[in-house]
């Protein structure tokens, strides 16, 4: 018989976050490579949800359209980010909306 794994269990983690710390220490290393990534993410997470569209991050933020575009790209090139629909994105990684919500706050400079 397969262990149920949702089964209570006092103080541990659940199963989805146990082992994350090295996931976790790749995006933090992943978000230090230069600063506009971790700003189009800042606003992006600022939408709220694990999606979000161009047409958002375009009028949250002031920069061109295809300076928004290539962040995106160099986004999906470090895997960060995917293409779920025409012209929405979401996160790679389960509730990475919600972790750069919390640790990385939206500053006035990402206008």
């Amino acid at each position: 018989m397969a262990k149920n794994p949702y089964r209570p269990g006092v103080g541990t983690r659940p199963p989805y976050l146990a082992g994350r710390e090295q996931q976790i220490h790749r995006f933090r290393r992943l978000l230090e490579d230069y600063p506009e990534k971790r700003r189009n993410l800042r606003v992006a997470a600022s939408l709220d949800g694990e999606r979000f569209t161009k047409a958002d991050l375009d009028t949250a933020t002031s920069r061109s359209t295809g300076a928004l575009a290539q962040s995106l790209i160099r986004l999906i090139a470090d895997n960060l980010v995917y293409r779920d629909d025409h012209g929405v994105y979401a996160y790679t990684a389960p509730m990475f909306g919600d972790f750069m919500r919390r640790r990385h706050r939206r500053l006035n400079e990402d206008e």
